[in-house]
């Protein structure tokens, strides 16, 4: 994979991330539009979708926690040229998300009234919160074995058909949508409902094209569903000795989340459908760089595997290289456009007075968020999880803290959260870039000066 890294590493870069790019900006592009006709029929709805959004990916979380672990040790396996071993940790991941699915979706069928009561949902956008989870929840269905054969596609470098998958998807999504949110061809209009029921119809056509690739591949990738079927429950545990950190690490940053959602639902709808808008926009200008972080990942792990740290060093710093200069582009788009970009989901005029300046916020962590989220990706790569979700418990504690600080005590409401956002993306960009230029040894040896200055005090 590295055989000329001065010249060639970018190309690979761009096989492996720009299918991932396109992709998600598809994917996104459909839940903007989509999330645009619900805006134009009632902006509860944006509340609604912001409440049941955030505790389904925290669900999902899981899975792609586990599917890091499949990516990294697939990665490093085939990087040290042990396909054998690869497919059998893959195909273990395979059968266990999709039984651990299940259950996810059982629980998402039966509690989901509980949970917006936790979170301090009231109606009538409670209504409308377990309406629209209950069919999303369907899902689960096919969400594990659906991003599992994803994992294993990014391990082995073969994003493309990830984006056919998506293409078809969010075609599919889009043209539901339209039909059943307004009713057309006969139906009646659905409103939230059709939103939910389009993304999950739409959602299984892009599992099974990117589980049958796979399947069909059964040579290349060296699974089929025989070894699916016999594979052991002992593969499974490795990779979640790798994924589990990364797990908790996702699961930390959507808890926060919900927490900050739990303080907006406090202050009234209005606050929850405004910061619900403003980071489905925001997500936007992440899946373009998304894509050169999984990159970094699996280049990362191959060069691991290879023993070939420095290569994969490199290549993370070249993914870096790429996602700042597309944050940049959308700090001016943010910065010189926010009214414009939100009037494009909303009519209501207060809304849209009310949401664009924190979107001009937004545009100051751009730049640090791309070091978090590229560096990040590289250090899981090389198979250090667990710094990450070192990092991500400081920086969930502190938003978590300072939010409410900022929002009850002084009253700064979405103002106050959208500072706590930026400090905790600047000190964590610090953080995460010296521990990957200069590894562990770095901040134990800071620790040890620390400690030999405050026993020179005492």
């Amino acid at each position: 994979m590295f055989k000329n890294p001065n010249i060639g590493q970018y190309k690979i870069i761009f096989r492996i991330g720009i299918p991932i790019v396109i992709a998600g900006i598809i994917q996104q592009t459909e839940i903007l539009i989509n999330s645009a006709f619900l805006g134009r029929i009632n902006t509860e709805y944006f509340a609604a979708v912001g409440n049941s959004i955030f505790p389904f990916i925290l669900t999902l979380s899981f899975f792609w926690s586990v599917n890091t672990g499949t990516t990294v040790l697939a990665a490093q396996k085939l990087g040290a040229g042990k396909k054998i071993q690869a497919a059998r940790l893959s195909a273990s991941a395979f059968k266990f998300n999709t039984l651990f699915s299940l259950a996810f979706f059982l629980f998402w069928i039966i509690f989901p009234e509980q949970v917006f009561h936790l979170m301090g949902v009231r109606e009538p956008i409670l209504s409308y919160s377990v309406e629209y989870i209950r069919i999303l929840s369907f899902v689960f269905l096919f969400v594990g074995a659906e991003t599992t054969a994803a994992a294993i596609l990014q391990a082995h470098g073969k994003t493309f058909p990830l984006f056919i998958s998506g293409a078809v998807r969010s075609s599919i999504n889009l043209f539901l949508s339209w039909v059943l949110i307004f009713g057309h061809f006969g139906f009646a209009p659905m409103e939230i409902r059709g939103a939910g029921i389009a993304l999950v119809a739409a959602e299984f056509v892009g599992a099974a094209i990117t589980i049958s690739f796979l399947l069909a591949n059964s040579r290349k990738f060296g699974i089929n569903l025989s070894k699916i079927v016999k594979s052991k429950f002992e593969n499974y545990k490795n990779i979640a000795r790798i994924g589990i950190p990364s797990g908790l690490e996702e699961i930390m940053w959507h808890f926060g989340n919900l927490i900050i959602v739990r303080y907006m639902n406090s202050l009234g709808p209005g606050e929850t459908g405004i910061y619900t808008l403003v980071m489905r926009i925001e997500v936007v200008c992440f899946l373009f760089y998304s894509g050169f972080a999984k990159a970094a990942q699996t280049l990362a792990g191959h060069a691991t595997g290879a023993g070939k740290k420095t290569e994969g060093a490199r290549a993370t710093y070249r993914c870096l290289k790429i996602s700042i200069l597309i944050n940049v582009f959308f700090m001016i788009l943010f910065g010189g456009f926010a009214k414009d970009l939100v009037s494009i989901f909303t009519k209501d005029s207060a809304m849209i007075n009310s949401s664009y300046p924190y979107l001009i916020m937004v545009a100051f962590f751009l730049i640090p968020k791309a070091f978090n989220v590229v560096i990040g990706h590289g250090i899981r790569g090389i198979g250090d999880t667990r710094w990450m979700l070192y990092t991500q418990i400081f920086g969930t504690v502190f938003v978590v803290v300072m939010s409410y600080i900022m929002i009850f005590p002084l009253g700064l409401s979405l103002t106050g959260v959208y500072i706590t956002w930026i400090t905790d993306e600047f000190v964590r960009a610090v953080i995460n870039t010296l521990r990957f230029a200069k590894g562990r040894d770095f901040f134990l040896s800071f620790l040890n000066k620390l400690d030999r200055i405050r026993l020179r005090r005492t």
